[in-house]
């Protein structure tokens, strides 16, 4: 696409040419970015409909092949037996905030460094820990059992502790 606009001496027109010029301008300069942007990104990729879905759905696979750390298991497991016994009690996800995501996510940091001894990058791991409670909820939909889906969502804690807090490769075995 090729935009030529006349840079001249301003006409008896003025500022309404002024104006006109720039919005021409404007326009020319921004189509060449969505021309150059939609070769960059081919059509037949579209972004998915339901990307949290996706992820967890992505989270909960990754989980299935990490082996638990015995390091701070016992906390961890108490960690979320206390979360899934306020989610008993509370059960409207938005008054789960409070009282129970947000205390989960504060006992699990408390937890981790009583336990781990490395500097964690907190923001990612915050944003990432925070959806170990629905790989306990698909667990749950898959097997049916309280006990092995609190282990498996330790062992989605684990995962976010070895990416984001011990700096270790992601699916590591542990001691």
């Amino acid at each position: 696409m090729a935009c030529r606009l006349h840079y001249g001496r301003v006409s008896a027109h003025g500022a309404a040419t002024a104006m006109l010029r720039t919005a021409l301008l404007a326009f020319c300069l921004s189509a060449g970015v969505l021309v150059e942007g939609a070769q960059a990104w081919p059509m037949s990729q579209k972004a998915s409909p339901t990307p949290h879905i996706d992820a967890a759905l992505q989270s909960y696979a990754l989980v299935e092949r990490v082996k638990p750390s015995r390091i701070g298991a016992e906390d961890f497991r108490k960690v979320i037996r206390t979360r899934v016994q306020c989610y008993e009690q509370v059960t409207t996800p938005l008054e789960r905030k409070k009282p129970c995501n947000i205390s989960y996510v504060e006992s699990i940091i408390h937890a981790a460094r009583k336990n781990i001894k490395s500097v964690p990058d907190i923001g990612l791991f915050i944003r990432d820990v925070q959806y170990c409670p629905i790989v306990y909820n698909m667990c749950i939909g898959d097997m049916n059992s309280r006990e092995y889906c609190i282990d498996f969502e330790r062992r989605c804690v684990d995962r976010t502790l070895d990416k984001f807090w011990r700096g270790t490769p992601e699916n590591v075995s542990h001691d």
